[in-house]
């Protein structure tokens, strides 16, 4: 974790927002790092001066702002002097989030994840965050003063794209790195699916299922070659871990792993280079960092741009 030297916190008006700030805190002390806050608030919009006149409107926003104030000065309470720089601004969007990370060159951003009030799903705002931020982003549980104890890393470790090793070695080295800090548990899943299995049983193929089982076979024992390729550079008999290589469809099997065994924290890389098959792009990404319901800490491969631009 001491690659982050310029970390945001982005405080979201939550009483969790104490338990995530003294997580940034931390952090930013073992790293000795620059820490800085942003706080943004949903003013009342213009239309609101049919009801309530400009005047009464201005009241309004004005009263709004100071209340956020107020709530970053308790916060920060007994830590102002750590805090480099507090941004207070009128537009509640995760833009504004990723304006600011471009601006200041932010290496991470932490927060407090929040889900939608219907599904419990993670809410449309921290979804667009976590597609467009250039940085790595760190959602935190409200329930987080229980303390990070199980640490899943889902990684996807096939050797045939640069880029995409590049991206699992950071996985791998961020979550052996807060598992070692956080005295936690730390499993590694790697799950894969045998894409040509359906073709492989069609009239066309006329395989028998002995030899779609020995194709099968001898594709999970390269899958775990790229499994163990992975990870051996990071074992530590000080602290272990545990490997899982699983058949199956990825978002379905790192959702059911994270219920089975109570994992309260998810690092994941979130796409690979555009126009190549990675992990976890698209549907898959979606469905894994909408539904899991622990913590989430996302990685963006090495050269990824984001869309959003400051001209």
């Amino acid at each position: 974790m001491n690659r982050f030297k310029n970390i945001l916190f982005v405080c979201t008006g939550q009483d969790a927002d104490l338990f995530a700030f003294n997580q940034a805190l931390e952090l930013a002390k073992i790293n000795s790092a620059r820490l800085s806050i942003l706080a943004t608030y949903e003013p009342v919009s213009s239309f609101g001066k049919v009801f309530f006149g400009k005047e009464k409107l201005d009241e309004l926003n004005t009263a709004l702002e100071e209340k956020l104030t107020q709530a970053v000065e308790e916060l920060v309470a007994g830590h102002a002097e750590k805090i480099e720089k507090r941004l207070i601004t009128a537009a509640r969007s995760p833009l504004e989030t990723i304006y600011r990370v471009l601006e200041n060159d932010f290496d991470l951003v932490i927060k407090v994840k929040e889900t939608s009030e219907t599904a419990g799903r993670l809410s449309n705002t921290d979804m667009r965050l976590l597609r467009k931020c250039p940085c790595p982003v760190w959602m935190i549980n409200d329930d987080y003063q229980r303390g990070f104890t199980r640490i899943l890393a889902a990684i996807d470790p096939n050797p045939t794209e640069v880029e995409r090793v590049q991206l699992q070695y950071e996985v791998m080295k961020l979550a052996t790195s807060l598992a070692k800090r956080e005295n936690a548990k730390l499993d590694i899943l790697y799950a894969w699916e045998f894409y040509s299995e359906i073709t492989l049983k069609s009239p066309r193929f006329h395989m028998s299922n002995e030899e779609i089982a020995e194709l099968s076979n001898s594709e999970e024992a390269t899958h775990q070659n790229w499994l163990q390729d992975a990870v051996e550079a990071f074992e530590d008999k000080e602290q272990p871990f545990d490997t899982h290589l699983i058949q199956g469809k990825p978002s379905q099997k790192i959702l059911e792993f994270i219920a089975e065994n109570n994992c309260n924290l998810l690092v994941i890389g979130t796409v690979a280079r555009t126009g190549i098959p990675g992990l976890l792009i698209g549907n898959t990404a979606e469905t894994v960092l909408s539904q899991a319901n622990c913590s989430i800490l996302t990685i963006k491969p090495p050269n990824f741009k984001s869309p959003v631009t400051l001209e």
